[in-house]
């Protein structure tokens, strides 16, 4: 959870905002492109898709975003990150705990 939540927070000011959110989803997107050899190849139809599933990574990471934004603020706080990685994974409590006492953001 560490780990992700400083490769998300690319400021590193202990927070994570919409942007960074887009971001991270996009680079998650083009890296799995790359390992499966697809993407722009300069034909039409192609380019289309692309910047389609471009789009779709886009509101999949605002979607996410606005789940875990519980106060509304338009960031996502180190409270709200572990809030919300409690509830969507798998990571018990205390491990979640032993975590962020070893953060320092």
């Amino acid at each position: 959870i560490r780990e992700e939540f400083r490769t998300i927070d690319r400021d590193n000011d202990g927070e994570i905002t919409t942007d960074e959110v887009r971001k991270a989803f996009l680079r998650k997107k083009r890296e799995m492109m790359r390992r499966s050899g697809s993407g722009r190849s300069g034909r039409s139809n192609q380019s289309d898709s692309f910047e389609e599933e471009l789009l779709q990574c886009s509101r999949d990471a605002d979607a996410l975003f606005r789940k875990a934004d519980t106060s509304g603020d338009g960031y996502l706080s180190k409270r709200e990150f572990e809030v919300y990685m409690k509830r969507n994974t798998k990571h018990s409590d205390l491990a979640i705990r032993e975590i962020f006492s070893m953060m320092d953001l």
